[in-house]
């Protein structure tokens, strides 16, 4: 097989890429249309350590929070920290995102935003809450992507400490939009109206609460329950305003909560044209 050679512009842009931009070697040869063992080859000719760095079997945009500085960023984030897990092992570290197969294409746009080629895998879960309930899930592999969510607040073991996250407060909205897609509920109840609840630690809630206004207190889930709330609101107008304030926050959200809240649009704009 012919060797690759690139010019010195193209071995400078895979230096860049490599040691500045963060870029797995899968992905910088995706870029330039051959294997990662190529690249491997051009970093090594220039005295490049790999072996501190990341081996992906997928590539994916590893690097994607390592600055939040857009919504949609922050709104995976936000479903991150509500319905994913950030998961430390010796020498390496995964994410996952374990959700019901009714929102599959949820991580379809998932994937698009991380630029990935992981596989969505489908199956049947039997354990814990969601026994013989059929999940999808996607995970990725990287000791990067896991220190920097963690630096944003989005840390191992977060059920019961999670904390608000460490981003710019312009990107709070779209933020909370992701976590209660993840760990929200909105539902049409019998009677018309609607029911909007989250639930999470004391203190994200607090934060949510704050910045949302949704409830007067926290409510414990369970007595049993050491650090899981939730907070609510009935009604129409109320639920209408939350979300129409988040929903214009950023252009992504999990369909199936998006339809239920257009129908409560629907409901809430034609009592005020009456």
């Amino acid at each position: 097989m012919k060797k690759i050679i690139f010019n010195e512009n193209e071995t400078k842009d895979i230096l860049d890429k490599y040691l500045n931009q963060r870029l797995s070697m899968a992905k910088i040869g995706k870029d330039y249309n051959c294997s990662k063992t190529v690249i491997a080859r051009i970093l090594k000719e220039n005295n490049i350590d790999t072996s501190k760095r990341d081996n992906h079997k997928y590539y994916a945009d590893y690097d994607k929070f390592h600055i939040i500085d857009s919504p949609e960023k922050a709104y995976w984030l936000g479903f991150i920290a509500a319905d994913g897990c950030n998961y430390e092992r010796e020498g390496n570290a995964s994410i996952l995102i374990n959700i019901h197969q009714k929102d599959a294409n949820h991580l379809e746009k998932y994937k698009i935003f991380m630029n990935t080629n992981a596989e969505i895998k489908y199956i049947i879960q039997q354990e814990g809450f969601s026994n013989s309930t059929p999940m999808c899930r996607l995970v990725l592999n990287s000791k990067q992507m896991s220190q920097d969510l963690s630096r944003l607040g989005v840390v191992p073991r977060k059920s019961l400490i999670l904390k608000p996250p460490i981003i710019d407060e312009k990107y709070y909205l779209p933020f909370i939009l992701g976590y209660f897609d993840g760990d929200g509920s909105i539902s049409h109840l019998a009677n018309g109206e609607f029911s909007l609840s989250i639930q999470g630690t004391k203190e994200i809630l607090e934060w949510i609460n704050d910045i949302c206004h949704i409830s007067k207190k926290l409510e414990k889930r369970s007595p049993n329950n050491t650090n899981n709330y939730y907070i609510r609101c009935g009604g129409t107008n109320k639920p209408y305003n939350i979300l129409k304030k988040l929903y214009n926050s950023v252009d992504v959200h999990l369909d199936r909560k998006y339809n239920i809240f257009k129908t409560l649009e629907t409901v809430v704009l034609s009592r005020n044209t009456k």
